[in-house]
């Protein structure tokens, strides 16, 4: 965001729209379009993004995880790169990057 100094009033935002080269109801591609820079996907469960419009897409955890115990929680830390969006500049995104965490309960 870009403020006016001393009153916090946002004057631009990033253009943070999703790159076209991505159909609708797609999965994004690792190392193409995001890298999982920090964590590590439990055994058992596939990861994925999805692009559901210009500007939003979901994360899907799939399968069963291994180790699903509290302990076995994870989070992870999503880097998008320049080819997600539109503008071609990942650097210039809000939230980039993201970070995720899976969080398993245990059940007594």
């Amino acid at each position: 965001f870009n403020t006016v100094p001393g009153v916090g009033k946002v004057v631009s935002t990033p253009n943070a729209h999703l790159s076209n080269t991505i159909a609708d109801n797609s999965d994004f591609t690792v190392n193409t379009h995001y890298k999982l820079t920090s964590g590590t996907v439990p055994n058992g469960l596939s990861f994925s993004l999805k692009r559901i419009s210009s500007q939003a897409f979901f994360v899907n955890f799939d399968g069963n995880a291994a180790s699903h115990a509290a302990s076995d929680s994870v989070d992870l830390e999503i880097t998008f790169q320049d080819a997600a969006f539109a503008s071609g500049d990942a650097s210039d995104v809000l939230g980039n990057p993201m970070k995720v965490r899976l969080q398993f309960t245990d059940i007594d």
